[in-house]
C-alpha cells in the first residue's frame, strides 16, 4: 500500500516513527487548504506560507499528542492552523501598538539620559511647529523668533541636530563673517524686531 492510499490516521501513526514520507503525503493532501485558511485569516501570502509551514512542523514533533477520539485528522490540523494565525493576528497587533499618536517609541533613542516622556513630548512639538510652518500664510515673514529658540532648545534631545536632522555646528554660532545671513538667521524686513 503507497502512501496516498492510507488514511489519515495511518499517516499520523508512521509520521510519530519518524517517517518522512508519510509527513510529505499529508503535506500533499492538506498544505493547501490549510494555506488557504491561514490566507483567508492574515491577508498576507508570505504570512500564510509561513503558517502552513509551521502546521506541519508541529505535526511532525507533536504527532504523538494526536488522539484519534478526540477527532479527525483534519479537523486537528486546521484547529493548529487556526490557532497559528490567530497568534500571527495578535503578534501583528502588538508591533503596531509600538507607534501611538505618530511617535514610534521604538526608535527612542538609546541614551539612557532621555525621558521617553520628554522625547515623545519634544516629537510631538516638533511636528506642531512643522505644522504651524505649513500653514502660515502666504506672504508671511520668518517665522517667530521663539519658535526657532523652542527649536534650539530642543535639539539637545536629538544629540546636536534640530528638529530637521540639521547639526548645530552649521547653524548661526559656527557661521563666520560671510556675505549672506547664516542659515537660520532671523531677517529684520522693517518689523519689530529685538
Amino acid at each position: 500500500m503507497t502512501y496516498e492510499e492510507k488514511d489519515d490516521g495511518q499517516l499520523v501513526t508512521l509520521i510519530v516513527e519518524s517517517d518522512r514520507a508519510a509527513l510529505e503525503a499529508l503535506y500533499g493532501r492538506y498544505s493547501a487548504p490549510i494555506f488557504s485558511l491561514a490566507m483567508n485569516m492574515l491577508r498576507d501570502q508570505g504570512a500564510a506560507e509561513e503558517v502552513t509551514q509551521d502546521v506541519f512542523f508541529n505535526v511532525w514533533r507533536r504527532a504523538a499528542s494526536y488522539r484519534e477520539q478526540r477527532g479527525k485528522v483534519t479537523s486537528w490540523l486546521f484547529s493548529i492552523a487556526h490557532h497559528r494565525s490567530i497568534d500571527e493576528v495578535r503578534r501583528r497587533r502588538r508591533q503596531q501598538t509600538h507607534v501611538q499618536f505618530g511617535v514610534d517609541l521604538s526608535n527612542r533613542p538609546s541614551t539612557d539620559g532621555v525621558d521617553p516622556v520628554e522625547y515623545a513630548t519634544s516629537r510631538s512639538d516638533s511636528g506642531i511647529r512643522y505644522l504651524a510652518v505649513r500653514q502660515r500664510p502666504p506672504g508671511q515673514g520668518p517665522v517667530h523668533a521663539q519658535a526657532r529658540a523652542a527649536r534650539r532648545r530642543s535639539a539637545g534631545l536629538f544629540q546636536g541636530a534640530d528638529s530637521h536632522g540639521n547639526s548645530e555646528a552649521a547653524g548661526p554660532a559656527a557661521w563666520h563673517g560671510q556675505d549672506e545671513d547664516p542659515p537660520g538667521a532671523e531677517k529684520n524686513e522693517g518689523g519689530p524686531g529685538p
